[in-house]
């Protein structure tokens, strides 16, 4: 569950942080590049990615 809302919580901050952007840090293309404030979201998904393999790996409940 933590790791469906780090998800969501990544996907909308991409979608919002444009006044907080920062420096770009990778250039894709003219339009696009990865900047400072996405590394936020990046680090939510990659602590999700920990918590569902976490969560996979542990004995089921009984």
């Amino acid at each position: 569950m933590l790791a469906a809302i780090l998800v969501v919580l990544g996907v909308v901050w991409l979608l919002v942080n444009g006044p907080v952007e920062g420096a770009i840090l990778l250039k894709f293309d003219a339009d696009h590049g990865l900047t400072v404030a996405d590394l936020l979201s990046l680090t939510a998904f990659a602590m999700a990615v920990v918590l569902w393999f976490d969560r996979s790996k542990a004995p089921p409940r009984p």
